[in-house]
């Protein structure tokens, strides 16, 4: 793994545990279902901790691996068609998963 605990604070200005939980707060509800989990995580996190467009960079982050990459870091999620709405059907199944991929690589940080 390429982070500790420290190192990743230093990067993203909090601690794993602390996105672990926001994570599952967006899999429970969404603030906004027209924008996806790094929107969302984001948005969560600059509420809680002032600090912006982290959620984005996490994301893009700790996707890379995921079962289903796209292969894009800006857009991890593999695109269905028709262009489903982000929260149902497949994108639904595609957004729960990444968060569970991102939730398991933010654990193994010691």
């Amino acid at each position: 793994m390429k982070y500790t605990v420290e190192s990743f604070k230093e990067e993203f200005c909090m601690s794993p545990i602390g996105i672990i939980k926001l994570l599952s707060q967006i899999k429970q509800a969404r603030s906004d279902e027209d924008f996806g989990v790094c929107w969302n995580l984001s948005d969560l996190i600059e509420e809680k901790y002032g600090v912006e467009e982290i959620g984005y960079d996490i994301v893009e982050e700790f996707s890379d691996g995921w079962e289903y990459y796209s292969g894009l870091k800006m857009y991890p999620i593999p695109r269905t068609f028709p262009i489903a709405p982000l929260w149902k059907g497949d994108q639904l199944k595609y957004r729960l998963d990444l968060i569970d991929y991102i939730i398991g690589q933010l654990k193994e940080i010691k």
